[in-house]
């Protein structure tokens, strides 16, 4: 699912006339793997995933509720 979703954001990057000011990052519905971080690094995909209390958005940047 990490490598799909990879594609899909990179597919979709493809088709943008501004492709270069767009930032890419995959949501996991947890904390991922330490593979799954590894890989989206890799490619210079930002990785984000909820906090245990489903409240937060953390990783790569970190998203609070107010």
């Amino acid at each position: 699912m990490c490598r799909m979703a990879i594609g899909q954001l990179f597919d979709y990057r493809r088709l943008r006339r501004d492709r270069a000011a767009i930032d890419l990052a995959v949501l996991f519905p947890g904390k991922p793997s330490k593979a799954a971080i590894s890989l989206v690094a890799f490619v210079g995909v930002k990785a984000l995933w909820f906090d245990d209390g489903m409240r937060n958005v953390v990783g790569d940047v970190v998203l609070t509720r107010r």
